[in-house]
């Protein structure tokens, strides 16, 4: 489902549809929008699905039971609390481009734990991801990876508010005088450690985008934060700028948008300092992605005009199988293992399988939709599957029980290695609803047959 269909939607549906990925419903709150067939959004023929109003989102995933919801609103996970809970409750995957989504545990902790505890109970995964993923996340990790001493990790980036919606410019003060920046957008620097905490623990605090990436990149490298801080200074331009994303013209020496600072120090010894700068660009700026790994050896990296819209959406959908096989609760992508390019992805529905069954154990077998009742009632237990799953070294994976009759914590799976190879799998846990299996020793990460 997509949750969302503006500017980034025209990505994320357009790049499911292309990997293979069927789309069965479609949620706005734009009056305009709503009752069109996305087909008809996307400049194509009817594709049979016609988006509803978040009133109906509900009755519609309740009636199409995807796998994931997409979601592509807000900035601010706050924002997001009622897609999100919507999508836990039904027990629903969810995935989102809300910046702030990436690592919400540093700046609104009580509604990322309800989401998690929800999401837990109703054995689904909710994260979120996008640009940030892979250009200020898994890039500079991998270049840690190869340093040997690291005192400071120092990032830059850049990036036009117009490519990405309304909802992002608003938040970086783009069309504020600056008078009206301060209020609303500065002084949420100008406190205390122990004032900001409050607000974070209370919900109330708006983070800067770079604040959750600096929480991501310290619990991706396992490093203890002493303390963190950001400051946030208005960007402005010399002429009158037009944006088509607020409908207004930005008077020369307002502000077209802010630089955020975000200084985190940790028990380690070393320094993260990242910048983020969104504004509404002039005729000759460009997005830039700059950041340099000090110490032995030093090493910058440096990316020039990133498609950083396509790059958002490409990394929302291949990170789809990622979501889908995670544990459930709240899941930020540095727990997901690294993004990898997916070709053509199969739906993530139920397939008949053959398995191996082993001395008197009782049968298992996937459920699919299609199959017939008499195949479906001679099996004891029957639960839903790709064909093929993607696993990784040393890990887990779950999966969703349909019928009446859950497994026994004695039972086993059997997966199969693109090489022919297979290996025996025990089960680790088992609910009313679900139950997990623990990878066998000697099971490389790839795809497996079940």
């Amino acid at each position: 489902v997509q949750y969302g269909v503006g500017k980034m939607s025209l990505y994320t549906m357009r790049y499911m549809l292309e990997k293979g990925i069927e789309i069965v419903g479609a949620v706005d709150v734009n009056p305009a929008i709503i009752g069109k067939d996305i087909g008809e959004i996307l400049g194509k023929e009817k594709l049979g699905v016609v988006v509803v109003s978040a009133e109906d989102a509900k009755e519609m995933m309740q009636t199409t039971k995807p796998d994931i919801c997409i979601i592509t609103t807000r900035s601010l996970i706050a924002e997001l609390e009622e897609p999100y809970m919507l999508c836990a409750k039904l027990g629903i995957n969810a995935i989102s481009t809300c910046e702030e989504a990436f690592y919400p545990q540093n700046s609104n902790p009580t509604l990322t734990n309800k989401i998690d505890e929800l999401a837990k109970a109703n054995n689904c995964t909710i994260t979120g991801t996008g640009y940030q993923d892979i250009y200020w996340g898994q890039l500079i990790t991998s270049i840690a990876g190869s340093t040997q001493k690291i005192t400071k990790i120092k990032g830059s980036s850049s990036y036009n508010v117009e490519d990405y919606g309304i909802a992002l410019a608003e938040a970086h003060g783009a069309g504020l005088t600056l008078e009206d920046f301060d209020k609303q957008v500065a002084s949420v620097d100008r406190m205390s450690d122990e004032e900001r905490q409050e607000i974070i623990n209370k919900g109330e605090y708006a983070p800067s985008y770079m604040w959750n990436v600096n929480g991501w990149l310290c619990s991706k490298l396992g490093l203890t934060i002493i303390s963190q801080t950001q400051k946030c200074v208005p960007q402005t331009y010399k002429d009158d700028i037009y944006s088509s994303t607020l409908d207004m013209t930005i008077k020369a020496g307002d502000a077209t948008g802010m630089s955020a600072v975000v200084t985190t120090k940790t028990k380690e010894g070393i320094t993260i300092e990242s910048e983020c700068i969104g504004k509404v660009y002039a005729p000759d700026e460009f997005d830039k992605n700059v950041w340099t790994v000090e110490g032995e050896p030093t090493t910058t990296i440096t990316v020039e005009k990133p498609a950083t819209v396509e790059l958002t959406c490409a990394t929302v959908v291949n990170r789809i199988p990622d979501v889908i096989k995670a544990q459930p609760g709240y899941i930020t992508t540095e727990k997901l293992g690294d993004l990898q390019f997916k070709n053509k992805m199969k739906k993530f529905a139920a397939y008949l399988l053959c398995f191996l069954l082993i001395a008197v154990l009782p049968p298992m077998a996937c459920s699919n939709d299609g199959m017939t009742e008499a195949v479906a009632g001679s099996f004891e237990v029957q639960f839903e599957c790709p064909s093929l799953i993607e696993v990784a070294k040393g890990g887990e994976y779950t999966f969703q029980v349909t019928g009446s009759n859950k497994p026994a914590e004695s039972d086993v799976i059997i997966l199969e290695s693109t090489g022919g190879i297979s290996y025996t799998c025990v089960l680790v846990s088992v609910s009313e609803n679900s139950f997990t299996i623990k990878l066998a020793d000697g099971c490389e990460s790839g795809t497996c047959r079940v």
